[in-house]
């Protein structure tokens, strides 16, 4: 059984491992900037992870942030040994909860269109909010690319 909790220090090197190896599928698309990639380097304080653990290894993992009124999620990422078994949705359903706990209105995220993962987010319930031409990231040919940003509602909590 699967369990989804905030990422342990002794599991931190596992649960980068899951992102470099869920990624490079997508570096074929895209690469970050120099630019973005020190800018992720410097927010890293400001994130927390969740990983998703079956057993002692690490199978998938997600970085957030609360942001005012939203849970701002980041560098979503399953071992591909584990892809379309519901890593993804237990690790969004546990944002969900979070951002429940936390009176946030909505979880929100970006992803780049050329990787079609807009219909994987669509399919764990986010909407595209706005399109636009992609920051911090380039195609592998130096083409300019485009990025969605897509959001799913949580609803109010009713005081009782």
């Amino acid at each position: 059984m699967i369990e989804i909790r905030h990422c342990l220090d002794s599991e931190l090197e596992s649960a980068k491992g899951v992102s470099e190896q869920a990624f490079l599928c997508l570096r074929e698309v895209y690469r970050p900037t120099p630019e973005a990639v020190q800018r992720q380097r410097n927010m890293a304080s400001d994130l927390k992870r969740l990983v998703a653990v079956d057993g002692s290894e690490v199978v998938g993992t997600v970085q957030y942030r609360l942001q005012v009124d939203r849970l701002h999620l980041l560098g979503l990422a399953v071992s591909p040994s584990r892809w379309r078994a519901g890593v993804a949705r237990a690790l969004i359903e546990r944002l969900y909860d979070l951002a429940l706990a936390h009176n946030c209105r909505r979880l929100s995220l970006y992803t780049i269109e050329q990787t079609g993962n807009v219909k994987v987010f669509e399919h764990l319930g986010f909407k595209v909010v706005e399109r636009g031409p992609a920051e911090g990231v380039v195609g592998v040919l130096g083409e300019p690319l485009s990025e969605a940003f897509m959001e799913r509602g949580v609803p109010a909590l009713i005081p009782s």
